[in-house]
């Protein structure tokens, strides 16, 4: 997915927060995408932040066999937790906590509780090649 393709989607879906997240704390790609070693199946999950006019929004994408549709989310703050949603009025999807260079996903809705860990790197979609996945 391009910059321009990205930046289309926040203008078009008009991403507002009651309480946006300010881009300054919040920026690069975070994965912990890898590659199966027997069947070359992608699988994790990353996301990407985006500042724009109204404070910060992640592009997030999940990987189950392959790349599923990724989701412009916008960041708020919700009883001083960072979370991420569809919109400003939308029931959290999942909280993002900084861990010094790592980001801890703990997800809110359907796969409640279950907690990922993100690593600094270039994404999927800007060309990375991911890791062969460990047992």
């Amino acid at each position: 997915m391009s910059r321009a393709l990205i930046w289309a989607t926040l203008l078009c879906t008009g991403l507002a927060a009651a309480n946006p997240v300010s881009a300054s704390g919040w920026q690069g790609s975070y994965s912990n995408v890898c590659v199966h070693p027997q069947t070359g199946d992608l699988l994790g999950a990353e996301l990407s932040f985006i500042a724009y006019g109204g404070g910060t929004a992640v592009l997030w994408q999940p990987f189950e066999g392959e790349g599923l549709p990724p989701q412009v989310l916008v960041l708020r703050e919700e009883r001083g937790t960072t979370v991420a949603a569809e919109d400003a009025s939308a029931p959290a999807l999942f909280s993002i906590t900084r861990e010094r260079t790592r980001m801890r996903v703990r997800y809110l809705q359907g796969q409640a509780g279950e907690t990922i860990v993100l690593r600094p790197g270039a994404s999927q979609w800007m060309g990375a090649r991911p890791p062969v996945c460990r047992a």
